[in-house]
């Protein structure tokens, strides 16, 4: 959705009006100039749309929402900040997505999300990793080999949760839907009638530590009422 309402206002507009409109709906700040990007920092603006989808996995539905960015004092308010971290609040599972080049992003949303004390499991998404280079590698085998030291600092104490990939080549996103997973820490049920074959194709979605009860409210109520 977000790729075909990005490629919508570049076919429709053209610059400057096309990237300033990417830039306040999408967040793609890529094409404006450093003065109007300045501007906007100022202002607190950040992308104001937030946007659903679904994703298939491994049998599951799992609900994402692409909100807008974090800025600095979102936890007080600036941007819309409120709004966003009340969603925030109430998801199973954060992905802190922050440009590979400058891991400093997730310093700023931490202490945004410590200070509104909001304390959900997540995992650090390293976007653009294709964009990286070292003095001697083409294309690093470990990204993090390329980064300065104070970023390695930054990205250190989290380095069991952190998934690099490139969204523009789409590498690594197989990773990080096996994260997702993990993290979530979801189950597959695989049911099967009497004298028949289990059902293989749709499997029943269960977090760790659920129990028989909670797998037969999701078939049907007489059944959780004979395991009563």
């Amino acid at each position: 959705t977000r790729e075909k309402l990005s490629a919508s206002i570049k076919r429709f507009l053209s610059p400057p009006q096309s990237s300033l409109l990417s830039a306040i709906m999408l967040g793609e700040t890529e094409e404006l100039s450093k003065d109007v990007k300045d501007k906007l920092n100022i202002s607190g603006t950040r992308h104001i749309t937030a946007i659903s989808g679904m994703m298939k996995l491994k049998g599951a539905n799992i609900q994402l929402i692409d909100l807008p960015g974090f800025i600095m004092g979102a936890s007080l308010g600036k941007g819309h900040g409120r709004e966003i971290l009340s969603v925030v609040r109430s998801a199973d599972l954060l992905l802190l997505v922050v440009d590979m080049q400058k891991p400093q992003q997730l310093e700023q949303i931490k202490k945004e999300l410590k200070n509104s004390e909001i304390e959900n499991e997540y995992l650090v998404v390293r976007n653009k990793v294709d964009l990286v280079r070292c003095h001697s590698e083409a294309q690093p085998k470990n990204p993090s080999t390329c980064l300065s030291s104070h970023s390695r600092e930054i990205l250190h104490f989290v380095q069991n949760d952190i998934i690099s990939i490139s969204a523009q080549n789409k590498t690594g996103l197989e990773d990080l839907q096996e994260a997702i997973w993990q993290k979530l820490k979801l189950l597959r049920i695989y049911l099967k009638p009497e004298n028949g074959k289990a059902d293989l194709q749709k499997p029943l979605i269960l977090k760790a530590g659920q129990t028989v009860l909670d797998a037969a409210k999701k078939i049907s109520l007489e059944l959780t009422d004979l395991i009563k």
